[in-house]
C-alpha cells in the first residue's frame, strides 16, 4: 500500500501564491518608482564667486609664480538626500596645466537643499609649465585678461535618512575669466567678482 500523500497545491493554494507574488511584485515596483522620482541623489552645484588675485608673474620665461584667493560655494539640490564631502581639494589650472598646489577643503555635510561656502587660498611658487604655455600665458597677461580654471575634485557620500550611501568620485570645473589690466603694476590684492556655475561631475 502506498503512503505517500499528494503534496501537491490544490487550485486554491496556487491562487493564493500568484495574489501575493502580483502583490510583492507591486510592492516593489511602487518603491522603485518612489526612488527614482523622490529618493534618486542629484549632483551637487557648485558656483565660483569671486577671487582676489595677490599675485601672478614669471620669475623666468618658464616658471610661474600664482597667488589667489577663490570663493566657491555648493548648494545640495536634493530635498531628501544629505551630501557628505568626505575629501575636497581645489587647484588652479591654466591651458590644462595645474598652476597651483592643491589646497584642501575641510570636511562638509550638507542637509537638505543647504548651502556651503569657502574661500581657499591657492599659491604655487616657481612652477614649472611648458614653453608653449608660458607663451600664451604671457601674451594673455599682456593683454590684461587671464582665463583659468578653478578645479574641486574628491570623494562624497550620500545620506538617506541615518544611512550613508555609497562612495563617489566629485569632479567640478569653474571657469574663472580674470581681466587683470596690467599685472605688473599691481600694487595690492585686486578682487574680481563673477558668478559663474561649474561644470560637475559625479562618478
Amino acid at each position: 500500500m502506498d503512503s505517500t500523500k499528494n503534496d501537491a497545491p490544490d487550485g486554491k493554494t496556487k491562487g493564493r501564491f500568484c495574489f501575493l507574488a502580483s502583490g510583492a511584485l507591486i510592492f516593489v515596483g511602487i518603491v522603485v518608482l518612489l526612488y527614482l522620482t523622490q529618493f534618486q541623489p542629484h549632483k551637487p552645484r557648485f558656483i565660483i564667486q569671486d577671487a582676489t588675485v595677490y599675485g601672478l608673474n614669471f620669475s623666468n620665461p618658464n616658471l610661474l609664480t600664482c597667488s589667489m584667493q577663490v570663493t566657491l560655494s555648493t548648494r545640495n539640490p536634493n530635498a531628501h538626500i544629505g551630501i557628505y564631502y568626505e575629501k575636497l581639494d581645489v587647484h588652479a589650472i591654466y591651458q590644462h596645466q595645474q598652476i597651483t598646489l592643491a589646497t584642501a577643503l575641510p570636511r562638509t555635510y550638507l542637509d537638505h537643499e543647504e548651502v556651503s561656502v569657502w574661500s581657499p587660498v591657492l599659491y604655487g611658487k616657481d612652477v614649472p609649465i611648458s614653453p608653449l604655455v608660458a607663451a600664451g600665458l604671457m601674451e594673455d597677461l599682456q593683454s590684461g585678461c587671464v582665463s583659468l580654471d578653478i578645479k574641486v575634485y574628491g570623494r562624497l557620500k550620500w545620506k538617506l535618512g541615518s544611512s550613508m550611501i555609497g562612495k563617489y568620485q566629485l569632479i567640478a570645473n569653474c571657469p574663472a575669466y580674470i581681466p587683470l589690466g596690467n599685472p605688473s603694476k599691481m600694487e595690492s590684492a585686486v578682487k574680481y567678482e563673477f558668478v559663474q556655475l561649474c561644470k560637475v561631475k559625479v562618478e
